[in-house]
């Protein structure tokens, strides 16, 4: 016998079903919702997105406007057997959407924690320590209660496993949807692909060293499907000195937002005459674009 990593809980024959892919972030949701969507499940007008979450629905949800999210429900019952949507947080506020939706069937992937903390870390620069703990204690302690309580149908799936065993998880997943189009089926398991790089590279690091000069550095930073302001580390020498915040207004940047810095090296005491390397770099470690610069104060 072997572990191929999937199991469902309470499937139904139901003809109408509503798909909920939800859970911990970076833990596989976008690869599912991709995997369902091709099968044949309508998962929004949002899906161009690399994320593919329906922002209709979630932010409806998340700000209390359920008459409008009844009327989305309404809507697409109306048009589909099947549809639904992905929001890893959706887990936090079952108890408010599920007496609204019709046949809710949930999807929730499981994932190694040290490649969810790194995915965190390139995305937003969280620290891998404490976000493997966070992701144990807070996170995944939230989809085990809900596991242990709900009695709906679940697909519950390790990340790991359905990439090594491709074709058996698309045909569960296909299973517990509903679905038998072979084709889709064939289709569903080409989408299937670790590292997605257009969705890295959506959260890739932007920005510039653009000089150092009377000991003020200048430049600016952020991560691209980012807003949050970024803290960078200065090094002198190859050596941390120096936290430096993204967070200045610059009227050259303004479709980007405010993410420039202006920091003194002054504190840092340098010695007038000597060259020093002058390297800028985020929290996990990548410099900047120009970076390092070779400094000598007067």
């Amino acid at each position: 016998m072997i572990n191929k990593g999937c199991h469902s809980f309470n499937r139904t024959d139901a003809e109408h079903k509503t798909i909920i892919i939800m859970g911990v972030g970076k833990s596989g949701t976008s690869m599912i919702a991709k995997v369902v969507q091709t099968l044949g499940v309508n998962m929004g007008d949002n899906t161009k997105s690399i994320v593919l979450e329906r922002k209709d629905i979630y932010e409806s949800l998340e700000n209390n406007q359920l008459n409008k999210f009844k009327q989305l429900v309404e809507k697409e019952n109306t048009k589909n057997k099947l549809w639904g949507w992905k929001r890893p947080k959706s887990i936090e506020y079952v108890e408010t959407f599920e007496p609204l939706v019709r046949n809710p069937h949930y999807i929730i992937p499981f994932r190694d924690y040290i490649a969810i903390a790194s995915r965190n870390q390139m995305d937003t620069g969280l620290n891998i320590r404490e976000n493997i703990m966070n992701t144990h204690i807070e996170k995944y302690s939230k989809v085990i209660s809900f596991i242990s309580k709900n009695k709906k149908p679940l697909f519950v799936f390790s990340y790991e496993k359905s990439l090594s065993n491709r074709r058996y998880f698309v045909e569960q997943v296909a299973n517990f949807i509903g679905i038998s189009d072979i084709e889709k089926i064939d289709q569903a398991i080409r989408e299937i692909s670790p590292n997605n790089g257009k969705y890295i590279n959506k959260n890739r690091l932007i920005g510039h060293f653009d000089k150092v000069a009377n000991n003020v550095v200048h430049g600016w930073a952020k991560k691209l499907n980012l807003e949050k302001k970024l803290d960078l580390i200065l090094y002198v020498n190859g050596v941390k000195r120096k936290k430096i915040k993204a967070n200045k207004k610059r009227s050259d940047l303004s479709k980007y937002g405010d993410h420039a810095f202006s920091a003194s090296l002054t504190s840092l005491s340098l010695t007038p005459g000597v060259k020093y390397e002058i390297d800028i770099k985020s929290i996990d470690g990548e410099s900047l674009k120009d970076s390092p610069k070779t400094y000598q104060p007067i």
